[in-house]
């Protein structure tokens, strides 16, 4: 799985990361490749440790303190996703589940890269996933995936909702 874009809230990045467990869960040797870089990538390091460890508390406090600084209009999904689990008594199995499949390397970090480096990227990965949390007009990445043979995915609203249409 590819995601390329800034690491902001606006991206969505962290509802990737918490759903990436329940991926691994099915398909065990799934890779998430992470291109880009923003303010949230320390944010995002420390999630995916506190997830790796099983450490719930610490997992929510980064949601929270990574949320201090949301973009505005960015949609809260990985904590929408964590209170739904609470809710319905999943998230004990939730963590533990996160602490067993999430090995250090399922998630890799690439920074940033060069446009003209994505062609190359796209192809390593059999799915481009772009969950933004806000409106986007007509995001250029996902014609970019499909353009290199990688199956674009993204949230169902906005720009991106018509992007991944016209496909």
């Amino acid at each position: 799985i590819t995601f390329v874009g800034r690491l902001t809230p606006a991206k969505g990045v962290s509802a990737l990361i918490v759903a990436f467990p329940l991926i691994l869960e099915h398909h065990p040797h799934t890779r998430l490749l992470l291109v880009g870089n923003g303010w949230l990538r320390p944010y995002l390091h420390a999630l995916i440790l506190a997830l790796q460890h099983g450490d719930g508390e610490r997992a929510w406090n980064v949601l929270q303190w990574a949320g201090e600084r949301n973009q505005e209009g960015a949609r809260p999904f990985a904590a929408a996703f964590l209170h739904h689990l609470r809710e319905n008594d999943g998230l004990d199995r939730y963590f533990q589940l996160a602490q067993r499949v999430l090995q250090p390397d399922r998630i890799v970090f690439t920074g940033f890269l060069e446009h003209h480096l994505l062609a190359h990227v796209f192809p390593l990965a059999d799915v481009a996933v772009f969950p933004s949390a806000v409106a986007e007009a007509s995001p250029l990445v996902i014609p970019e995936a499909a353009a290199c043979g990688g199956f674009p995915m993204g949230t169902d609203f906005a720009g991106m909702k018509h992007s991944l249409d016209g496909l």
